[in-house]
This record gives structure tokens, sequence and C-alpha cells, in this order.
């Protein structure tokens, strides 16, 4: 039989890769603070974003990118703070969100894209962090988060851009959304912290049916202590999988 071999370990400073049944490699040097979300565009050009500002000894203020030549490169000058979550449109744009209020000097509030050569502000965005961003199947933008304002409009927490502007998404939830998530009939669940939607109790799981409403998933959802946190998936076969700080959840 084969003989079983162990890997020697590396530095693998915030970020590390593994090909399939390969093993862990380093990614040049890492970042120098955590990586928050990891994403690839459709040529294999791999993103990074969180709260570091040198990616590979490059200065890369909170993104950046991994080119199939294995190379750290900044994303324009980018943000002030945080980046939470990325999201790249069919069509090539790249949709950045998270804490920061500026891109590349300009301001950005919590919501940026990026054209392939520069950072512009989507809309006048929200008025507080954004922890996630998903595309619909018509490429909308939906965000969810801690803001209570989008456009200077009220959007408690879960918002969509369309087009040119944005638009809130039923009456929303009570409390900080951590993850959004589309399932094959493109509804939308909303994850997070909050205990009401659209005036309905919701123990931190919420569906819209796009009428204008939320609904809780299950009788009660989730019951936890500080806040449910966590993120979820769901599966091909509509099977959704949630982790977070919770200790019961209904059978219904």
């Amino acid at each position: 039989s084969a003989a079983l071999t162990t890997q020697a370990s590396f530095s693998a400073s915030y970020i590390t890769q593994r090909a399939a049944c390969g093993s862990w490699g380093a990614m040049g040097t890492g970042m120098n603070a955590g990586v928050l979300v990891v994403t690839s565009d459709k040529t294999g050009i791999l993103y990074a974003g969180g709260g570091f500002d040198v990616a590979g000894g490059v200065t890369a203020c909170r993104i950046a990118q991994w080119s199939t030549a294995g190379v750290w490169s900044k994303v324009g000058n980018a943000f002030n703070n945080d980046c939470n979550d990325i999201v790249i449109h069919p069509n090539g744009t790249l949709y950045a969100v998270g804490a920061f209020t500026t891109a590349s000097g300009a301001t950005a509030l919590r919501v940026a894209q990026w054209s392939g050569t520069a950072w512009a502000n989507v809309g006048t965005a929200v008025n507080g962090e954004v922890n996630s961003a998903i595309l619909s199947k018509t490429g909308d933008l939906y965000v969810g988060g801690a803001f209570t304002v989008a456009s200077g409009f009220s959007a408690l927490r879960v918002a969509r851009w369309v087009a040119t502007r944005w638009l809130t998404v039923g009456t929303g939830v009570n409390d900080e959304v951590e993850k959004l998530l589309f399932d094959s009939a493109s509804e939308l669940y909303a994850i997070g912290n909050f205990t009401v939607a659209s005036a309905t109790a919701a123990l931190g799981v919420a569906k819209f049916n796009f009428t204008d409403w939320w609904r809780p998933v299950g009788s009660t959802g989730l019951t936890g202590t500080g806040g449910i946190g966590g993120g979820g998936v769901i599966n091909a076969d509509g099977t959704l999988y949630i982790g977070g700080n919770f200790y019961l959840a209904d059978t219904t």
C-alpha cells in the first residue's frame, strides 16, 4: 500500500490555497490583517477583502486581487475601513460592501463598484455597515446589514440596487442582517440578529416573497444569546443550512 506523507508547515498569513487532492500552499506573503471574504471572477482572478492594508508586501487597502500568475496587487486605492463582502456581476462590475465610507478618497457609503479601472459610489448608498451582498438572477444587487436608510429613504437593514436607484425590500427587519441568500426559486432569505420582520415575529431568519412582506422560516425560528449572527447556504436541493450563536431551532 502507498505510504502516507505529512506536509511540512509554512507561513500562511490570513489566506492560503489548496489544489484538489493536493497540499496547502502559500499565497505570496499573504496579508497583514484578517480576510473576511474571498471570491473569483470568470477569468480565474481571485479577490480578497477584509481589514488588511497590505497584500503580498504591497499596499492594498482592504481589497486585493491575486492574479492567475500568483501575484497580489491592489484594486485601486480602495477603502478607509473593512470590506465585508464582494460580488461580481455577469457584466464584470465588482461590488464591494462593508464599513467603509470612502473609495479611492471619494465618498462611497459602504457600497462601491469597481469598473476595472476606477471605484465609484453606488447612489448615495446606506447609513450603516453592510455585512452581506448578493446578486439576483436578473442582476439586481441586494445588501443586508445594520443600516436603516438607503439614498435618503427608509430601508430597514435590507435594500436593493436596481439600475440607477436604491429600493426598499418590504418593510425590512428590526435588527442587523448578517447574511443574504437566494434559493433556486429566487426567494430571498435573511439571517441575522433580528426578531421581527414585516411586523411579524421572525427569530434570526426570514424569507421575502416579493409581494412586499417578509415571513418567518418555521414557527419560532432560531433562539440564541448575544445575537444569532452566523451565516448559511442553500443547497441545490433547496435545503437551508445555518450556523450561528443559537441553541434552539423549531422543527416546523
